[in-house]
């Protein structure tokens, strides 16, 4: 707490709200920290007031965002330093927007500057309107330029009118560009189907004049379909729930009925020693699908196969039962979840992702036992997350071009959403241009994540380096690892290798500009740390982006 008690001093401070004072609550803070005891001299009324104050905010802080108590003093002071600095150049009230959304001191601070940076033009907006919006609701920073755009642009469909209406419209609610377009236009059928003999230009007219009709309009109920949909999943967990409970022996080599928790733990061990995977990893996989313990030795033997043809490894299942070697050991202990999967979806998934990637070849073998974790997505998906890195890193002109085929062999998708506008369509691997297949072929794990995490990364690359998108994405067609690095991990090696310049720290640019791989080996020569690599890398980096990101921003 006393972090927490620091860092809302320093924001108090940054904003004037307790001057003086305020410092002496930090410095007073710090020495308590340190065990130096209470500090010195001065005002010691206006420091009290300013302590109480400090005291007030970071209890508000801790409320609304819990995980902040959990957060490293460094980190938290260092974010509301650098939060308070990013909001004070661009118009900001840093407590204001803390106020209402306190896990912004868990997000990047570069990542922040450069969604506040990037919107107005994507809204095509002023940079006050654009100020205007971001203080009514800070959660607009939770999403990307992208998405917000395309929400805001989606209102203008629904609603029929230009964009200057619906710049008026948003002022009036900015709440309408929190909510997801799909939600909206499902409310502003359910308010036009109940209007009677007014159409949907008149309950559009409504909208105009009331925007909180829209966002207080009940979802309309399921459509059959839906229910179905839903009902059959209920269904496929109720029984599997009741075979948990069912008696006697379930024929399957899986739980032995309710026998007790020995029969249940007895199944995880055989399964986690026929598989060679660990326990824990073993109940998880239970708690996702029961019926993975209901497998047998050789349906879990001809699967390890399967999974050890996919990676090359040209294995029998008659070998895989005498031992695994290292590369399948390793992409099972990496991602479990691959037991799941049936021989013939592994092996469909594999000729999918080969002709993907590699058409040439038709083989993706080297990749998959790189990043084992693709055969965890439908071709459908994979398809849909190269049409999105093709826009991502060759710009939306270049990424629409190549998205006007359809993908050869049937695996047809629209790129994952970066935002909630309708993506261009795949592209079929031949039209891949070389730099993109050269950065696939070198980082296989750019599929792996979610193409928001690496809209992010490009942001803050740019907020870093202080260069046009572009320039940004250049650098990692250059250097494809560089979005490997988590958000926080790309901060701390620029601040490494920025420090290691002394007095020219904007010489650390220049670096980058000519070798961007020296960012990856800036906290390797300067602090010690080690840049991730390999398939771990990725999936550490990936999760801890996603994390933040769904904290806050």
């Amino acid at each position: 707490m006393a972090a927490l008690v620091t860092a809302a001093a320093r924001l108090l401070q940054a904003e004037g709200a307790g001057g003086a004072a305020a410092g002496g609550v930090v410095a007073t803070t710090a020495a308590k920290a340190s065990g130096g005891g209470s500090g010195g001299g001065g005002d010691g009324g206006g420091v009290a007031d300013a302590g109480e104050a400090a005291t007030a905010l970071a209890r508000v802080l801790a409320e609304g965002a819990p995980r902040l108590l959990l957060a490293s003093p460094q980190r938290l002071v260092r974010s509301g330093r650098e939060l308070g600095a990013v909001c004070k150049a661009r118009g900001f009230q840093a407590l204001r927007l803390l106020r209402s959304r306190p896990d912004l001191l868990l997000a990047s601070p570069h990542l922040v500057a450069a969604k506040m940076d990037a919107l107005p033009g994507a809204l095509g907006l002023p940079p006050r309107r654009v100020r205007e919006l971001i203080t009514a609701r800070p959660d607009l920073l939770r999403r990307s330029p992208a998405t917000v755009a395309a929400r805001y642009r989606s209102l203008g469909a629904l609603l029929g009118v230009p964009p200057a209406f619906v710049a008026e419209l948003v002022a009036a609610e900015p709440g309408l560009l929190a909510a997801a377009a799909g939600g909206l236009a499902a409310r502003f059928r359910g308010l036009a189907g109940r209007a009677g003999r007014l159409g949907a230009e008149d309950v559009a007219d409504m909208v105009m004049v009331d925007p909180q009709m829209l966002l207080n309009a009940p979802l309309p109920p399921p459509t059959p379909a839906m229910a179905a949909a839903a009902g059959s999943r209920a269904g496929s967990r109720a029984s599997s729930v009741s075979s948990i409970d069912s008696d006697g022996d379930d024929g399957g080599g899986g739980f032995p009925g309710r026998g007790g928790e020995e029969g249940a733990l007895a199944a995880l061990l055989r399964l986690s020693t026929v598989a060679g995977v660990s326990v824990d990893a073993v109940l998880h996989l239970a708690v996702r699908d029961e019926r993975v313990c209901s497998l047998s030795d050789d349906e879990l033997a001809t699967r390890r196969a399967a999974l050890a043809a996919a990676l090359g490894l040209a294995e029998t299942a008659a070998a895989v039962n005498a031992g695994d070697p290292p590369p399948l050991a390793a992409a099972l202990a990496a991602a479990p979840e691959l037991m799941l999967l049936a021989p013939e979806t592994l092996t469909a998934r594999a000729g999918a992702l080969g002709r993907l990637m590699l058409p040439e070849q038709g083989s993706a073998s080297a990749a998959l036992r790189q990043h084992p974790e693709l055969l965890l997505q439908e071709p459908t998906e994979l398809a849909a997350r190269l049409a999105s890195l093709a826009e991502l890193l060759l710009g939306p002109g270049e990424g629409a071009a190549i998205g006007a085929a359809a993908a050869a062999d049937g695996v047809a998708a629209a790129p994952a959403p970066v935002s909630d506008a309708a993506p261009p369509p795949l592209p079929p691997p031949s039209a891949l241009p070389p730099r993109l297949r050269e950065a696939l072929s070198r980082h296989p794990g750019l599929l792996s994540s979610p193409p928001f995490v690496l809209a992010d990364k490009l942001l803050v690359l740019q907020s870093l380096f202080e260069l046009p998108g572009p320039l940004v994405r250049e650098l990692v067609l250059r250097e494809p690892g560089l979005l490997a690095v988590s958000v926080e991990g790309l901060e701390t090696k620029f601040r490494a290798l920025a420090a290691s310049f002394g007095a020219f720290s904007a010489d650390a640019i220049d670096v980058v500009l000519a070798d961007p791989s020296a960012l990856l080996r800036a906290d390797t020569e300067g602090l010690g740390g080690a840049a991730p690599a390999g398939m771990n890398g990725w999936r550490a980096c990936d999760k801890r982006s996603s994390e933040s990101s769904a904290r806050g921003v």
